[in-house]
């Protein structure tokens, strides 16, 4: 996911006028890695919710 994200934003980065802009690429980088982490948090909570239902619903 974060591969994908990070190129896609740094591909978007280097149309602004068709040059490279080191800084923007920078941010956006960081930006895609954090919405990884966040993603990846997101998803271990999804899956300790689905537990605790199942969990439950055991008894």
């Amino acid at each position: 996911m974060s591969d994908s994200l990070s190129d896609r934003l740094l591909a978007t980065a280097d149309d602004l006028d068709g040059t490279p802009k080191p800084m923007l690429q920078i941010l956006l980088r960081m930006a895609a890695q954090k919405l990884t982490e966040r993603a990846e948090r997101i998803e271990k909570l999804v899956a300790l919710v689905e537990r605790q239902d199942t969990d439950a619903a055991n008894g």
